[in-house]
């Protein structure tokens, strides 16, 4: 499994979980995938689950064309929030780096450990259940 992809409308959430391998070409293929989903509304946040990547094949360069590509390919997604799950002071630090490619007009990232606050910065219940199983 690449990414796993689930969309709460309910809740007017997208969920984006990535397997062990992580490059350019998965994060593009999941920012299509989400592109593509039926009912999708501006402004809808995105809680993004890193906690199982092991394999990260990442360059600085990599982050700047993935920022560049979502703000080109954002296809009426207004201005987003996006909450990064990770499980790992280092993948902490990789995913803080990405936050400062990302255009203002595209959306706001935030970086987090701990699943509740993710979930709070979000808009959701710190006890709303993942729609996916991570190993953490």
């Amino acid at each position: 499994m690449t990414h796993e992809l689930h969309f709460d409308q309910n809740a007017g959430v997208i969920f984006l979980h990535y397997g062990e391998q992580l490059d350019k070409n998965i994060i593009f293929s999941a920012v299509k995938d989400i592109n593509a989903l039926p009912g999708l509304w501006p402004n809808i946040p995105v809680i993004v689950d890193f906690r199982d990547c092991v394999n990260i094949d990442l360059s600085s360069d990599d982050t700047r064309d993935i920022a560049n590509y979502m703000a080109l390919h954002k296809t009426n997604r207004g201005k987003i929030r996006i909450a990064q799950l990770v499980s790992t002071k280092l993948m902490y630090g990789v995913s803080r780096m990405t936050a400062p490619t990302m255009a203002e007009d595209v959306g706001q990232i935030r970086t987090f450990e701990d699943v509740a606050l993710a979930l709070e910065w979000i808009g959701l219940p710190t006890d709303y259940k993942l729609p996916f199983i991570s190993t953490f």
